[in-house]
């Protein structure tokens, strides 16, 4: 005798197949929605560090030219005790502390002694002597090579 119930039972395990399928695909695109969520939240909170970590390097790169320049006034602009310590907590410890040695050095640096605008006298002084030479290469008193060395001693 045929089971009343099976038409029932084969309808019903269908219906909980596809439920089941359609479940199974509910789960993945949860779990793919929540880890692509994830991705982005953890990457916005490396952003920030990483945005410091490129400031950080952009202003090491810009000391180190002007120290290669011998640019001190320009250190000394750059010279910062914060952003060692952005590089400390944001780049590593070695820049970092690299960053902190470097500010003490930068600080014992001096500028030198500027020297001071030329006076007017002076100005006018050269402005003759050059004109003097210039006439002596003329009549042909010097040659071009004298006036040229004693060009560049009058101009410094």
């Amino acid at each position: 005798m045929a089971d009343p119930n099976a038409g029932k039972l084969a309808t019903i395990k269908t219906d909980l197949l596809i439920a089941f399928i359609f479940n199974i695909l509910a789960v993945a695109g949860f779990a793919i929605t929540a880890l692509a969520l994830l991705i982005v939240i953890v990457g916005i909170i490396f952003l920030v560090p990483l945005i410091l970590s490129i400031l950080v390097l952009q202003r090491v790169s810009t000391m180190r030219s002007a120290a290669e320049g011998g640019d001190v006034a320009k250190l000394k602009e750059m010279n910062s005790v914060g952003w060692a310590i952005i590089a400390l907590l944001f780049a590593g410890i070695v820049p970092g502390i690299l960053l902190l040695v470097a500010n003490g050095e930068i600080n014992g640096l001096s500028t030198g002694p500027t020297a001071p605008p030329p006076s007017p006298a002076t100005s006018q002084d050269s402005l003759d002597r050059l004109a003097k030479l210039k006439s002596l290469l003329d009549s042909g008193a010097i040659t071009k090579d004298e006036y040229e060395a004693e060009k560049k001693k009058i101009l410094g």
